[in-house]
């Protein structure tokens, strides 16, 4: 943990200033109508860092990444300039809303008797993070529930130079679909089978999140 901290604490503002660019999306309210996407307020912003600080979250979340991704883990600790993500591995951002957070080290589930193309419509990925104002997840490829729901693959950020910034509007779409986690969804959580295992897969979550939390932010 130790290490997970010092090497996301150099990449911190990064994060901050990206989140608060993004903070005006977050809608606590679940009941309120909202379009299925949300703009993202375009700017220039450090986004290699932004990857950086998310992914060493996930070593932090989920230690087992460091047995099953040893050249991921090097090139977080080394600093490496470019990061590449193992193949079939990505990493994924959207808009989070509702009133809850969710942080987990390794989420899977599949909504029962529901399908997108083929596939349960599921996912299975290495660690989650739904935290105001965005949703972010480091998945496998069998994630067909955010492929259905529109989620970006933002992996390419982790090949950015953590010192520079990029334009967001050339770096991703600036459209993202709102979500909220499936156990967390009012209709979702009813026919969600959550899949995860005992003793490896940590979660914590709040349910009902203050209003003025992203105020320190701004």
């Amino acid at each position: 943990m130790t290490c997970n901290g010092t090497k996301q604490r150099k990449h911190e503002a990064a994060y901050v200033a990206f989140a608060r660019a993004q903070a005006p999306l977050w809608t606590r309210n679940l009941g309120l109508a909202l379009p299925r996407r949300g703009a993202l307020v375009d700017g220039e912003f450090r986004l290699g860092a932004v990857a950086r600080v998310i992914l060493i979250g996930m070593f932090a979340l989920n230690p087992r990444l460091r047995v099953l991704f040893t050249t991921l883990a090097d090139s977080l600790v080394t600093e490496a300039p470019e990061i590449d993500l193992p193949p079939n591995v990505s990493l994924r951002l959207a808009l989070l809303r509702g009133p809850s957070a969710r942080i987990g080290g390794g989420d899977s589930g599949q909504l029962i008797g529901q399908d997108y193309r083929g596939e349960p419509l599921g996912f299975v990925t290495f660690g989650g993070v739904y935290f105001p104002p965005f949703a972010w997840h480091l998945a496998s490829d069998k994630c067909a529930l955010l492929d259905h729901e529109g989620w970006a693959d933002v992996s390419h950020w982790l090949n950015f130079d953590s010192m520079s910034e990029q334009r967001l509007a050339t770096a991703c779409d600036l459209t993202l679909p709102f979500v909220t986690h499936p156990m967390q969804h009012p209709t979702h959580k009813k026919s969600w089978l959550m899949l995860y295992a005992a003793g490896i897969t940590e979660i914590v979550e709040s349910t009902d999140l203050p209003r003025s939390l992203l105020s320190r932010l701004r």
